[in-house]
């Protein structure tokens, strides 16, 4: 932190290193310059923030990651940023830390571990009152009432305090009963659910958590490398974990949420969460007209804001129903924003024609795991029919992609899938100069 204060920012020009919210601008920039890369400063019009706007979030930005991860290079004049990313160099997820760019104020940190302090000294437990009182007699610090009382219900919300009657205290190590080969053991599993859960954020700290209990309340050090390699990981995913965990609290909660998306703002019932591999999103399907009862797919990138309010009162058969539209999607895609299928968006069947090799195993392996709600059947030893009807094929192409040289849709009047797959490959030859 050399050139840095205590309060994160530069001693010489004042520069804020951290901010007061992970805004939608912010996600956006990490967006773009993660998956496209190669932005300079001038390019922000195409970014749709301001120039200086764009030179500050990089700044901050560096100042959690590192520079083998966040890099850039220079082309004539202009200096372009762009993320670098090996699966077998480092498996750590580096957009995780960009959580960390959230700023608390001097009195906030302090009040955090200020009441922590004065619960491990009083372990039978204190009243708001008496730590207020004791806030200010053994700690010299002022505090207000409500303040306190407020900063005491979120440590009991996140889990570090409990609350017996009228005292408040410090919450039971659930570790204790745990041996140390245990923890170790709860630590490798969270190793490899921290590339695999639906949400990032929450196990990478909880790995920081576990290690540096190892480290300081039970002596036990525990050094590690990169257990597990990942192939085809979609990190642009993480933007969306604090959304996630919103709309997972509603679900379970069975709450509303209040969501700002494209610029409107909309009162949504949460019915399911959706994740697309092949584009990295994640999408909400969710009831958005009570009146009406209508539902849509809400990609998350584009939720600006976010918050869960009052409850609501639908059948379960009524919420069945709407979960059930997305059964014949590919991946988003559903019949209708009613969930009744329509003469005008039935299903549509795809066949496909799979030509393995004999040193094709992995490849068959996947496309079994991969067939979705689609039948297969085996033609010869090698050479499977595929089938499967879906509500917008287009969806299937980056999967058929996948399988070039081996899969061959076959033509049909109901939709356009082998024209544009052929078409794209034209497109590439021709890119590359074969044709």
């Amino acid at each position: 932190m050399c050139g840095v204060n205590k309060y994160g920012k530069n001693k010489k020009y004042g520069f804020k290193h951290f901010i007061s919210k992970y805004d939608n601008k912010l996600r956006n920039l990490l967006r773009v310059i993660y998956l496209y890369g190669c932005y300079h400063k001038e390019d922000t019009d195409k970014l749709d923030i301001y120039y200086r706007e764009y030179e500050n979030n990089i700044r901050r930005l560096r100042f959690f990651i590192n520079y083998d991860e966040l890099k850039d290079i220079r082309v004539g004049k202009k200096l372009y940023n762009y993320f670098s990313y090996d699966m077998f160099d480092n498996t750590e997820n580096c957009l995780v830390d960009t959580y960390r760019l959230k700023a608390f104020s001097k009195n906030d940190i302090n009040m955090f571990f200020l009441i922590q302090q004065l619960l491990n000294e009083h372990r039978e437990g204190l009243s708001h009152r008496d730590i207020l009182d004791k806030y200010f007699s053994e700690c010299g610090v002022y505090a207000d009432d409500k303040t306190l009382i407020l900063k005491l219900k979120d440590m009991i919300e996140y889990g570090y305090l409990k609350k017996e009657g009228r005292l408040y205290k410090i919450k039971d190590d659930f570790l204790a009963e745990f041996n140390n080969d245990e923890i170790i053991s709860i630590f490798n599993y969270v190793e490899f659910y921290k590339n695999a859960a639906l949400a990032f954020t929450p196990y990478y700290f909880l790995v920081d958590t576990l290690n540096m209990y190892l480290k300081y309340e039970r002596n036990c050090p525990y050094t590690y490398g990169d257990i597990f390699v990942f192939k085809h990981l979609s990190f642009v995913r993480t933007m969306e974990d604090d959304v996630i965990y919103k709309i997972i609290q509603a679900m379970s909660e069975k709450k509303m949420l209040n969501i700002l998306y494209e610029d409107e703002n909309l009162k949504v019932i949460p019915l399911n969460i959706v994740t697309e591999y092949y584009y990295g999103r994640h999408y909400l399907l969710g009831i958005y007209d009570m009146e009406n009862m209508k539902a849509k797919m809400f990609r998350m990138d584009k939720i600006d804001k976010i918050g869960i309010f009052g409850s609501y009162n639908i059948e379960d058969d009524v919420m069945d129903k709407f979960k059930s539209v997305i059964h014949n999607a590919w991946c988003v895609s559903i019949v209708n924003n009613t969930g009744v299928e329509s003469e005008d968006n039935k299903p549509v069947e795809v066949v496909a024609d799979f030509v393995f090799s004999d040193k094709d195993k992995y490849l068959i392996s996947r496309f079994f795991s991969e067939k979705n709600n689609g039948s297969i059947k085996q033609i010869s030893k090698n050479h499977y029919v595929y089938k499967i009807s879906v509500t917008d094929p287009n969806e299937m192409i980056p999967w058929l992609r996948s399988y070039a040289g081996v899969a061959v849709v076959r033509k049909s009047k109901y939709h356009d899938l082998y024209e544009k797959l052929n078409d794209n490959c034209k497109e590439a030859l021709q890119r590359y100069g074969v044709i």
